[in-house]
């Protein structure tokens, strides 16, 4: 009954800190990021600038919620030995270890209900923010009805097709924006290469749509290369490939149509994968996008780093408990009690950003998907249970 008594003393007492904690970075976050949009613009009404610096809070809280587990943990340890009571829990037959399992455990409780409470909630708010943030601050364009569309200005969009018309070349193409609604890309650039890899000619479009197996190009404007010569043959017909040039040069088109193999769910799907924020899609919709995906030939890499960075959320908060239980009970004449706690943070934000960079480099496919996400949290837990073991045993 005593154990049970205390084991719920002990995670009340971290949970509560948790809280504490969580508290008051949303507040900080929240007026940091009120004080930014209130001189980003007069033109939004005051309550859409309080409704966005709100929607910044819980994306900005996930992605620090290992760092706020760990500062938790170690405030909750370093009270509990400044008041004695470390002490008296030992002196009661208990070990570090019977101290540091119901803040773990607290610890992965919290870690369940992030993964699939508050992220999920977390990515509303996201989704909510970047609406406000394209209505009010984004790039817009009008159609010919006079109606004004919501274009996808953020990261430019890339494609590559063979050339249906000369077997064996190929065409990049360069989009700035897109209509995704109407399947439209807004300045388009569109680079030919030849069989040998060699540039030859780009067309600058002002709009591109896809209709049927063809690519509709409107207002655009055409440069094409003189055919490429050697030395001698150069020399010989300098002064024709001067004139041949000026010709190539800035012929303007209002219409050109070219054959494509690309199909609008191939683009659409593209474009998603390249543009959309991993970040904003939880547990249960990523391993159906995971799939759709490798069905359409596209590379899922970084989506399954996210999926095992999820599932391994909770195992690295218990890690930052065990870890904040060797920097957090001290003694009380201990004179270096300050100077732990801030070595504690340091190595548990240096695992975190250690952690993050990872990701980037298995999202990539550089490294493994179990070295980017899981090998960390495995780390700092063998580190945490050495560091007890070690402090026990002292």
């Amino acid at each position: 009954m005593l154990i049970k008594s205390i084991n719920i003393y002990l995670a009340k007492n971290f949970i509560k800190r948790f809280l504490q904690l969580t508290c008051a970075f949303s507040l900080l976050i929240f007026f940091i990021n009120f004080i930014d949009i209130l001189n980003r613009t007069n033109q939004v009404d005051f309550l859409t600038k309080l409704i966005m610096s709100m929607c910044t809070v819980p994306q900005l809280i996930n992605e620090i919620s290992s760092s706020l587990i760990l500062i938790s943990a170690i405030i909750c340890y370093f009270n509990l030995s400044m008041r004695s009571e470390i002490t008296i829990i030992r002196n009661c037959g208990l070990s570090l270890w019977h101290v540091a399992t119901p803040i773990s455990i607290s610890a992965l409780t919290i870690g369940i209900f992030w993964i699939v409470i508050f992220q999920p909630l977390s990515i509303k708010s996201s989704k909510l923010l970047e609406n406000f943030e394209n209505n009010n601050f984004g790039e817009h364009k009008i159609n010919q009805d006079g109606k004004k569309i919501k274009i996808n200005a953020q990261n430019p969009i890339w494609l590559r097709q063979e050339n249906l018309e000369n077997e064996g070349e190929e065409i990049i193409i360069g989009a700035e924006g897109f209509d995704q609604d109407n399947l439209k890309f807004y300045n388009v650039s569109l680079w030919f290469f030849n069989k040998d890899g060699l540039f030859y000619k780009r067309i600058d479009s002002e709009e591109m749509i896809l209709l049927k197996e063809n690519l509709i190009l409107k207002n655009n404007i055409i440069n094409q290369e003189s055919p490429i010569l050697n030395s001698e043959e150069f020399q010989k017909n300098f002064n024709l490939l001067s004139k041949e040039s000026n010709k190539n040069l800035n012929q303007q088109f209002a219409k050109v149509v070219i054959k494509t193999n690309l199909s609008a769910d191939f683009i659409l799907k593209k474009i998603f994968n390249n543009t959309q924020n991993i970040n904003n899609f939880n547990l249960f919709e990523i391993p159906k996008l995971i799939k759709e995906m490798e069905n359409s030939g596209l590379n899922s890499q970084k989506y399954r780093v996210r999926l095992h960075y999820l599932y391994n959320l909770a195992l690295m908060f218990i890690a930052m408990t065990l870890i904040a239980c060797y920097f957090g009970i001290n003694h009380v004449r201990n004179q270096k009690s300050l100077a732990m706690i801030f070595l504690g943070i340091i190595v548990g934000v240096t695992f975190y950003i250690s952690g993050s960079i990872l990701n980037s480099i298995g999202s990539s496919g550089l490294i493994s998907v179990f070295a980017s996400t899981w090998m960390v949290s495995l780390i700092c837990i063998a580190m945490g249970i050495l560091l007890i073991y070690h402090k026990e045993k002292n």
